[in-house]
């Protein structure tokens, strides 16, 4: 028999999940548009991230 929290921990592993994605779809977008010479004013307008978390996914150099 299944604890009576199991629903709402599913629940939960299902919300995480969801959210770590939509972060990186974020970032896969700003990294997109970096490479189109997007300024990075308009990235962060455009991704909701950051200005530090764009940078950190310039290349290094």
């Amino acid at each position: 028999m299944r604890p009576p929290e199991w629903p709402t921990m599913l629940e939960g592993a299902r919300a995480e999940g969801a959210a770590k994605g939509k972060l990186e779809g974020k970032r896969e977008m700003a990294r997109e548009l970096l490479t189109l010479g997007v300024d990075l004013s308009a990235i962060v307008k455009a991704s909701g991230l950051s200005e530090d978390e764009i940078k950190k996914l310039l290349p290094k150099q």
